[in-house]
């Protein structure tokens, strides 16, 4: 299979994921952490794991180490990896630590990562007609109750929220307030423990930076 729109990197098709039964809208580019080194070994590694059907049932769109990107879910497929989230995010696993502090993150060691997961993300962002914006925990929000409405599982109107870029942990933040923000309740079986990739991630210098424009135009957006 080639990736839509990275497709200069390896594709590992994860085990665990879901074709939609209908074309979905994306608005939500979520990041998470793997809770393991910045190594050069490691998006392959994780990637195997997704692959296996072993593994827990889990899954991302892409892993992103030092030297790598490995995409493992198509876009316009289902990853498993933010639960209730699912139908309406694009998951991007990248090495590191919840636990890190900003200055990990920021470390020159880590420059390389941040770097080609900034230059997936605004690939992706442009890919489903996203701005490359960070999202408050009420535009998130806005997110998710248009993909209940889009999936019939709640009635009302679209906001018009082009979607953004977020974290797990804002995502969770969203769903754990859902009745300030208007979601149906949580399931019991939705998992909302997960605070990657942690209170001291620095999206703001992921979302900020500018790599090198593409040397080709993107594909169309499902959107187009």
């Amino acid at each position: 299979m080639t990736h839509p729109f990275d497709p200069q990197w390896k594709f590992v098709q994860a085990h665990y994921f879901q074709r939609p039964l209908k074309p979905r809208v994306v608005t939500l580019l979520v990041v998470h952490s793997m809770e393991a080194p910045d190594k050069p070994s490691t998006a392959e590694n994780v990637a195997a794991w997704f692959a296996s059907p072993k593994s827990p049932e889990a899954s991302a769109h892409a892993c992103v180490d030092c030297d790598s990107v490995v995409t493992c879910v198509m876009p316009g497929d289902i990853a498993w990896a933010c639960g209730a989230t699912n139908w309406e995010s694009y998951s991007l696993e990248i090495a590191g630590y919840a636990k890190w502090l900003r200055a990990d993150w920021l470390a020159a060691t880590n420059a390389p990562m941040l770097k080609l997961a900034a230059e997936h993300l605004l690939k992706a962002a442009a890919y489903f007609g996203i701005p490359a914006q960070i999202l408050s925990e009420a535009e998130v929000a806005e997110c998710l109750r248009d993909g209940c409405i889009r999936q019939g599982h709640m009635t009302g109107q679209l906001s018009g929220n082009p979607g953004g870029v977020t974290t797990h942990v804002m995502v969770n933040a969203a769903w754990k307030n859902w009745k300030l923000h208007g979601l149906p309740q949580p399931g019991p079986k939705v998992d909302l423990s997960h605070s990657d990739p942690g209170p001291e991630f620095p999206l703001d210098a992921l979302v900020g930076m500018q790599p090198a424009l593409m040397d080709t135009e993107p594909p169309p957006s499902p959107r187009a």
